[in-house]
């Protein structure tokens, strides 16, 4: 930082260049969300950089570390006067829903007992209120005594409100007929039987995510289900008749 001419006997020249001092800030972001600019930034003493925070479709900025510090949840944050290096890490993390279920009769009376299989599991009656939900589509089976049963799927993106309507069951002659229909045996581990007094027009055997993983069409009063290659679990077997749909529990152990 400094230079002296010692016994000097003639003419002579110094000079001296400057530059600004540089530091890195080192940004990052976790997985369903961005940060930019991103990775190995270099700056100059004094200067200012800002960062924009931007979290994917249905995820939210869940927290931001500066030097590993929190510095709350903003969507963009400015280094100013910058003397030093820096990290900055911005991490995310799901939107998570509520969804209930309104189940009614035809007539407007509220059923407070159905049961509901629901993501993949069976709830006890008049279980009717999911929290904590990722987002994304979801299968829905509902049954009760003296009603038909209804399935079907629902893409969640907020809280929602789900209004179901099952029809009275009012086929009790039927029914009586179809007392001789036998699935067996379950729960099954290679194969089951399914043995109906009318002709089965179609069988699928569906899994708890609504994905249907076999379907025949057998034009007869007896088939034979392989299962061997199924994992474990519940799933719902549903037989198609020349007037009527029908919905059976098969386990696969």
């Amino acid at each position: 930082e400094s230079y002296t001419f010692e016994n000097v006997t003639s003419n002579h020249t110094i000079s001296t260049a400057f530059s600004v001092k540089t530091y890195s800030i080192t940004a990052g972001a976790g997985p369903n969300g961005t940060i930019q600019p991103s990775g190995l930034i270099f700056v100059s003493h004094g200067s200012s950089l800002e960062f924009s925070i931007t979290p994917d479709v249905n995820f939210f900025i869940e927290d931001v570390l500066v030097d590993g510090e929190s510095v709350g949840t903003p969507e963009s944050y400015t280094f100013t006067n910058i003397s030093q290096s820096h990290t900055i890490q911005a991490l995310f993390d799901a939107n998570k829903y509520t969804l209930e279920f309104e189940i009614f009769n035809r007539d407007g009376d509220f059923i407070p007992d159905a049961v509901i299989i629901f993501n993949e599991q069976e709830f006890d009656p008049g279980v009717y209120i999911f929290t904590d939900l990722l987002p994304g589509e979801y299968f829905y089976y509902i049954t009760r005594d003296g009603y038909f049963p209804v399935s079907g799927s629902l893409n969640l993106e907020f809280d929602t409100v789900w209004t179901i309507f099952m029809d009275e069951d009012d086929t009790a002659d039927e029914i009586l007929e179809l007392t001789t229909l036998q699935v067996f045996p379950n729960p099954a581990s290679i194969y089951f039987h399914v043995h109906a007094p009318e002709i089965i027009l179609g069988l699928q055997v569906i899994d708890l995510s609504g994905r249907i993983l076999q379907e025949t069409r057998p034009g007869t009063t007896d088939v034979k289900v392989n299962t061997d290659l199924m994992e474990p679990g519940i799933y719902l077997l549903r037989l198609i008749f020349d007037r009527r749909v029908d919905y059976h529990k098969i386990q696969v152990q």
